[in-house]
């Protein structure tokens, strides 16, 4: 069964190429998930819950736990299908191909930490090309206009952001 790009990037993450250019598989303390639980709890002041949230795989499962929120993917082995999805929608060379993955997912909050082994996974197959990755994007604070920063804690390296129009608007 073939798993796909994404599926044969990860396990690259934990070789000597993400150490000795400084980055680490572990988030960094500023990415700390607790400090910013507060305001995964009402980015937008509606009280909806459930949402999906399109955040890093190795965030998932602590997503999962800490709200009330689904994820698009955790680091599970039978996730193959929403893995997938994040490594399209986060390595994604425009924003049309974005948003259709966030359309198709109903993806309702993004959330990333820049500068981290695994931004730096989804950036890697735009290598050598004039494109810059989804995920680039937003860590620079280039996101389009239907994807809503969201202020967090200071201190906070996570960027989250809030999906507008609804997933079935348009």
């Amino acid at each position: 069964v073939a798993l796909g790009p994404g599926l044969l990037v990860l396990p690259a993450a934990f070789g000597s190429g993400g150490a000795s250019a400084g980055l680490t598989a572990a988030p960094p303390p500023d990415c700390d998930l607790q400090p910013v639980l507060p305001m995964l709890a009402d980015p937008d002041g509606t009280g909806v819950r459930p949402r999906l949230i399109a955040s890093f795989v190795f965030f998932g499962s602590e997503l999962l736990f800490r709200t009330q929120d689904g994820v698009l993917a955790g680091p599970y082995h039978r996730d193959r299908g929403g893995i997938m999805d994040v490594y399209a929608l986060f390595s994604a060379p425009d924003d049309a191909a974005a948003l259709a993955v966030v359309r198709r997912r109903g993806v309702d909050l993004i959330l990333i930490c820049p500068h981290t082994l695994e931004q730096q996974l989804y950036s890697e197959p735009l290598a050598g090309t004039d494109r810059t990755a989804f995920i680039d994007r937003l860590a620079e604070g280039l996101a389009p206009a239907w994807a809503v920063p969201v202020t967090l804690p200071a201190g906070s390296a996570l960027r989250l952001f809030r999906v507008v129009p609804p997933r079935d608007g348009g």
